[in-house]
């Protein structure tokens, strides 16, 4: 039974493809226009990793590619697609004036998160470090500056902070991360500076911090924290600075109001861009108003008042030197309560 019921079924789907191919021999030819679009409208890539894109549909003409941000991802011939640096970019395909948007997200990549890894810097290149971490006050150095420096800026997210390391010259470095409130909970990485440079690296310790180069003075930078009140802590600072030169057998500094104008102007700077390069590009010393000689630049974030953050300078050799030298005649000062970002200019008058 059950063999003649197969049977039949077969018979039965031998006519069915009969009628079939009847039909497609009888039926008028058809021709439709494939619809023109992108072979991918949204991908999620990790860091290193590549995809291909394609516009299909076309019939002719030409095809212009364009990415809204080339350092998340790029787009090469052949239509393939890199993830370069974590973050969101999309690229667009135009064809007979019309664009195709595919939006590229980048994730970080497993194998890059590594505490105990060299980080490579291209002399005159630069790469991007991530730092997740909870810590809210936090310090970091370079062993030598003039093999690699850094600037840095906090995640809009709170989850740490990003810091750009410049290959200076071919050699080798350390930076160090610290944990302002805790000096036990510390970490550090190399860096060789060379011919080649890593991707973005990612670290789950934290950081954030900064170093200036006054043309004969230099200065370093911190990171996060809570908020306070203005004209007192600025006055606070100026104070301590003093007590500190006069315990060092250095001469009083001068508070110069036009300079705590252009220092307060750079604490509001900081507070998005942590650098001692300003958000035009420019650097520190182009918001300095009035006339001078020598000039240098104090930065950090987090501190909650004048005592902490002078605490915090004192504690890192960049800012100390600064605070306490002779080529120094005046001191102009900056904080800005709603982000604990503070800023000290100094220069000769």
């Amino acid at each position: 039974m059950n063999l003649s019921i197969k049977k039949t079924f077969a018979v039965f789907i031998s006519a069915v493809i009969m009628m079939l191919g009847m039909t497609a021999i009888f039926a008028a030819p058809v021709s439709a226009a494939q619809k023109v679009g992108l072979s991918k409208t949204s991908v999620t890539l990790e860091v290193g990793q590549t995809t291909t894109l394609k516009l299909n549909g076309t019939s002719g003409g030409k095809v212009t590619w364009s990415m809204s941000d080339k350092n998340v991802a790029k787009y090469s011939k052949g239509g393939k697609v890199t993830a370069v640096s974590e973050g969101t970019a999309y690229i667009y395909a135009k064809y007979n004036g019309k664009k195709y948007k595919c939006k590229v997200t980048v994730v970080p990549s497993e194998k890059q998160s590594n505490d105990d890894s060299t980080v490579k810097v291209k002399k005159g290149g630069s790469v991007n470090v991530y730092i997740y971490t909870d810590v809210s006050s936090l310090m970091v150095g370079s062993s030598d500056e003039s093999v690699c420096s850094f600037s840095g800026t906090a995640l809009n997210d709170g989850s740490g902070y990003r810091i750009t390391l410049k290959g200076k010259k071919n050699g080798s470095a350390k930076i160090m991360l610290y944990d302002y409130y805790d000096p036990d909970n510390y970490a550090e990485f190399d860096v060789k500076v060379g011919s080649a440079s890593d991707g973005t690296v990612y670290f789950s310790f934290g950081d954030d911090s900064s170093s200036a180069d006054s043309g004969k003075t230099q200065g370093s930078g911190s990171s996060s924290g809570n908020s306070k009140s203005s004209s007192d802590e600025v006055d606070e600072v100026i104070r301590l600075i003093n007590e500190e030169r006069a315990a060092a057998g250095k001469t009083a500094l001068k508070k110069n109001d036009e300079l705590c104008k252009n220092a307060q102007l750079r604490a509001s700077e900081i507070s998005g861009y942590f650098s001692h390069t300003r958000p035009d590009g420019t650097d520190c010393f182009t918001a300095i108003t009035v006339p001078y000689g020598y000039a240098g630049e104090n930065i950090a974030m987090g501190q909650r008042d004048a005592e902490e953050v002078m605490d915090c300078w004192m504690n890192s050799e960049g800012h100390k030197k600064n605070i306490l030298s002779s080529n120094y005649t005046s001191v102009g000062v900056g904080y800005d309560p709603s982000t604990n970002c503070w800023v000290q200019i100094f220069i000769s008058e």
